[in-house]
């Protein structure tokens, strides 16, 4: 008799399928021409002078938007991290204490926001938000929120790195910034200045990494790998501490970290932004 191991099994899953693929031919054949990059563009933001550009002859963003077969792929491995504490979308709901807002309008900007913004609004009755997407992510998305949510989930296209429009009481970035260097961070947080006013919250869902030895193994395993991996393909990066102070104070020095939100059992934190004015 030949049978299935629970790990054999699992990878059996189609999300789990598309995972291993994607690292086999996407993740790894990159990784191996990071060192190369580094060394052709030093201290390089951009995402077309990657290990992943020179190893696949595009950046990612080229490959995703002109082979959709590939696009898939990726968009079905990105479920695995449904099985990591902290990644899932469920989590989100308690990585803030987002009952707190009170009656709130939040302005969800990039990065799954379908799923994080039905979460959300499912959870807090209190919270009415738009999603803010490019038009190919958000095409077709409204047919995804539930009758139950609708007039409290809005859609909107529009670039993050440009001016924000939408006065509102939070705006919420969800794991945006680690796919991209500090000069083109800094861009999206000074894009939503124009609309900033005295109250506003800048809630930042990524993480900050630990010193080594300060986080169980397993979670600090998980930030250095994906950190390697944010290098590979976008020549983003995980961001300690210091460095999203940084960060905030090159968009704008009324930009003011008030606070990291982090649970123990996750590597995810909530970085909460006041605007000072």
């Amino acid at each position: 008799m030949v049978a299935h191991s629970k790990i054999s099994k699992f990878l059996m899953l189609p999300h789990i399928k598309s995972w291993l693929s994607m690292e086999v031919n996407e993740t790894w054949r990159g990784n191996t021409r990071v060192a190369d990059a580094i060394q052709k563009w030093p201290n390089s933001d951009e995402a077309n002078e990657t290990g992943y550009a020179l190893a696949h002859g595009k950046s990612l963003f080229e490959v995703l938007t002109t082979n959709p077969e590939r696009a898939m792929r990726m968009a079905q491995a990105i479920r695995t991290k449904e099985h990591i504490p902290g990644f899932a979308t469920r989590d989100v709901s308690n990585a803030y204490d987002w009952a707190s807002l009170g009656d709130a309008f939040i302005v969800n900007i990039g990065g799954q926001g379908v799923q994080v913004a039905i979460e959300l609004a499912q959870n807090f009755g209190n919270l009415n938000l738009i999603i803010q997407d490019s038009a190919m992510m958000i095409a077709g998305a409204e047919s995804s929120v539930p009758d139950t949510l609708k007039g409290r989930i809005e859609f909107q296209e529009h670039a993050f790195f440009e001016p924000q429009t939408v006065q509102a009481d939070v705006y919420f970035f969800y794991q945006i910034f680690r796919n991209w260097g500090d000069k083109y961070a800094v861009k999206a947080l000074k894009a939503q200045t124009p609309v900033l006013r005295p109250g506003a919250k800048i809630l930042i869902y990524e993480e900050c990494m630990s010193e080594q030895g300060a986080v169980p193994m397993w979670i600090e395993r998980i930030q250095r790998c994906v950190d390697m991996n944010l290098k590979n393909f976008f020549n983003g990066r995980e961001r300690y501490l210091d460095e999203w102070k940084a960060l905030l104070a090159a968009a704008d020095e009324r930009l003011v970290l008030h606070r990291v939100h982090k649970r123990h059992d996750s590597w995810a934190s909530v970085l909460e932004v006041h605007w000072v004015a």
